[in-house]
């Protein structure tokens, strides 16, 4: 008797999907025994953690890309000598974005036999690690796998044995420094994760939050999982929203029915944490949305005055050192006085 009333009490249930239980990189910079170069993160892939951010967080691209802009100004000269004003174009493009993502970048000099500088290069940044003086440069393109890593010694102005050295821009404390929104990492991964969210309420119809009861008793593990996969694949995503669902009932007492769920409002509640998480990235660069043509609460149109007001005090506390540093970075290099300078946006 009592075998039986367990079985009349016992539920069984079919998720449709799973905690994640996230642990955020971190900007580990530890020497480990029997290498060389300083390991960037845990398993040595921060920054490719860092680019992921920049690909996938609408805001951080929009920053980063407009301090690109910036960075390069109305336009720039270039002494003549090793590169045309097309290939620095592209070149300080590159460089300019790699010191945004992730707060330094490198050049490569490349020399003739007799020592004579005859290029100059981007290497991009996620590729390389250094040691912890910076004497010598790592460069791999699958940083965990079986590759082997090429070696660049640093670049030294008199020292013209090397056909290829490395010269690295953006100091900092740690051997890799970090970029100016690292304390909004943390920000920007949740407007990441906050786009997930609506775009996953997109894929199940803005049906999140239901249990669909079939009352004929429990099933095997095998079956609940045989329904759920046929459940996601004639209802889910958004291509099946307004599909008519027929169900073949024997009785009433057995039909099947649905139990929604509360919501708890998450649609309001991630719009006010999209809000907050947006302001730190801005609040991270010394920014405002205007400057790169997005509105928020207290700015909600555009006025010439305002922007040029606010440009002003950002181009100088935030583009032009850029721009200092990169020029001075150029002069080294190339031994010219002045082969780099930018001329400022005007407004």
């Amino acid at each position: 008797m009592e075998s039986k009333q367990n079985d009349k009490v016992r539920v069984a249930f079919a998720a449709s999907g799973k905690y994640l239980d996230i642990e955020l990189p971190e900007p580990i910079q530890k020497e480990i025994s029997g290498k060389d170069y300083i390991p960037y993160g845990r398993f040595n892939t921060y920054p490719d953690y860092l680019l992921s951010l920049y690909q996938n967080c609408s805001t951080l691209k929009a920053i980063i890309d407009g301090n690109v802009n910036y960075i390069l100004g109305e336009n720039f000269s270039l002494k003549d000598g090793f590169l045309t004003q097309a290939e620095a174009e592209e070149m300080l493009r590159e460089l300019a974005r790699d010191f945004q993502i992730f707060g330094y970048c490198f050049v490569q000099v490349l020399r003739n036999p007799m020592g004579d500088i005859i290029g100059l290069e981007r290497l991009p940044a996620e590729y390389v690690r250094t040691d912890k003086d910076h004497q010598a440069f790592w460069y791999c393109e699958k940083w965990g796998s079986r590759s082997k890593a090429v070696v660049y010694p640093a670049f030294v102005p008199d020292f013209a044995t090397a056909e290829s050295s490395v010269y690295m821009i953006g100091k900092g404390r740690g051997v890799y420094p970090e970029p100016v929104w690292s304390a909004a990492v943390k920000d920007v991964e949740m407007e990441r994760r906050i786009e997930e969210f609506h775009l996953n309420e997109l894929r199940n119809n803005f049906l999140s939050s239901a249990i669909i009861n079939f009352n004929n008793g429990p099933v095997s593990s095998e079956v609940a999982e045989q329904m759920e996969r046929d459940m996601r694949e004639k209802l889910g995503g958004s291509e099946n929203a307004g599909r008519l669902i027929l169900c073949f009932n024997e009785n009433v007492q057995n039909r099947t029915t649905i139990d929604r769920l509360a919501s708890d409002n998450f649609d309001t509640r991630y719009q006010a944490l999209a809000s907050r998480v947006r302001e730190q990235i801005f609040i991270s660069f010394k920014a405002q949305p205007i400057l790169f043509g997005l509105t928020s609460e207290t700015n909600t149109g555009f006025s010439t005055q305002e922007f040029g007001d606010l440009f002003r005090l950002y181009d100088k506390t935030m583009i032009r050192p850029v721009q200092q540093m990169f020029s001075r970075a150029f002069s080294h290099i190339t031994g010219q006085s002045d082969f780099l300078a930018f001329n400022t946006f005007t407004i």
